[in-house]
C-alpha cells in the first residue's frame, strides 16, 4: 500500500465492532501519512485486532504510525455494555521496521487513546521524532465530560518489546514499552 493520505493499512479505518483476527502479514510495505499501520490506519468504537503477526515488513508515515495499527481509539460511546477497541495477542518480528517523520510511533500501536493493548510483543525497530515506544508511542485515557470525568481508561497490559527491538526518538521521548 503506497498512499499519500491518512488512514493507510490493510483496512484504512475500522469502526463499530469491526474485527480482524488470526492473520499473518508478511513482506508488506505500507506508506502513508498519519494513521498508518499494517493492519489498520485507525481502529475505534469497539473494533478488535487479535492474533495478528507482522513479518518482514516496512511501515512508514508521518505520525500515529504502528506496526499493527496507527491509532487505537475508543470514542464517546458510553455505557456498561460498550466494547472497547483493543489489540490483543499481536506480534511484530525483528525483520520489521516502523519509521515515522513525526510523533506517536510504536512497534504495535502508534497512539492508544482510551483503548486496550494486551499480550502483544514487539521485536521490530521503531524510529520517530518523539513519543516513540517499543509497544506504544503514546497512550492516554479518553476524557469527554465537561467536568473532566474519565470515559475510558487506556491500558497497556502484559505486553513487551524485546531486546531485538531498537527504539529511537530523533528529538524527544522514547521508551521500551511506552514513549509518552
Amino acid at each position: 500500500v503506497n498512499k499519500n493520505t491518512p488512514f493507510t493499512g490493510f483496512v484504512g479505518f475500522m469502526y463499530d465492532n469491526g474485527m480482524i483476527k488470526n492473520l499473518t502479514i508478511a513482506n508488506s510495505v505500507i506508506k502513508g501519512t498519519t494513521y498508518t499501520g499494517v493492519v489498520g490506519g485507525r481502529s475505534q468504537h469497539g473494533s478488535r485486532i487479535e492474533n495478528v503477526h507482522v513479518v518482514s515488513s516496512s511501515i512508514m508515515g508521518d505520525g500515529h504510525v504502528g506496526g499493527i495499527v496507527g491509532y487505537n481509539y475508543r470514542r464517546d460511546k458510553v455505557g456498561v455494555d460498550e466494547d472497547f477497541a483493543y489489540v490483543k495477542d499481536c506480534t511484530t518480528d525483528k525483520d520489521t521496521k516502523v519509521v515515522a517523520t513525526g510523533d506517536n510511533v510504536g512497534g504495535i500501536c502508534g497512539t492508544n487513546y482510551g483503548a486496550i493493548i494486551i499480550n502483544c510483543v514487539n521485536n521490530a525497530d521503531v524510529t520517530g521524532k518523539s513519543a516513540v515506544g517499543g509497544v506504544v508511542g503514546y497512550s492516554r485515557d479518553y476524557y469527554s465530560n465537561a467536568d473532566g470525568s474519565i470515559i475510558a481508561d487506556g491500558y497497556v497490559l502484559a505486553s513487551q518489546s524485546t531486546a531485538e527491538a531498537d527504539v529511537k526518538a530523533t528529538n524527544g521521548s522514547a521508551g521500551g514499552i511506552i514513549g509518552s
